[in-house]
């Protein structure tokens, strides 16, 4: 009994770890996610001559004439990003609502 229950204990604790870094690790791939987004949409506008405009997702990802060749979601829950202009450039919003998924 007492080896059953070391068991579910240690079982419970490795769990919890695993958890924890699993959360973290999709907090540093999001973030990464909206770099790559960020330099992308500056390199689109640069480029692409169209420094008024704001990039969609559909320009910058998703295909192979495009900056980044992949289309980009937040590994927590699959949700979009949100680009948009600010004052020192674009700035990109996680859409799962995350407080821990912003850029610094």
């Amino acid at each position: 009994m007492a080896k059953l229950l070391k068991l579910v204990c240690f079982s419970l604790l490795a769990l919890t770890v695993v958890g924890c870094g699993r959360k973290e690790a999709q907090t540093a791939a999001c973030i990464a996610n909206m770099k790559q987004l960020q330099t992308a949409a500056e390199l689109y506008v640069t480029q692409k001559g169209k420094q008024n405009s704001t990039p969609t997702l559909k320009d910058l990802c998703g295909g192979p004439d495009k900056f980044i060749k992949v289309d980009l979601t937040c590994p927590k829950d699959g949700s979009h990003y949100q680009i948009s202009r600010g004052v020192d450039g674009f700035e990109i919003k996680c859409g799962s609502g995350d407080p821990e998924h912003v850029l610094p």
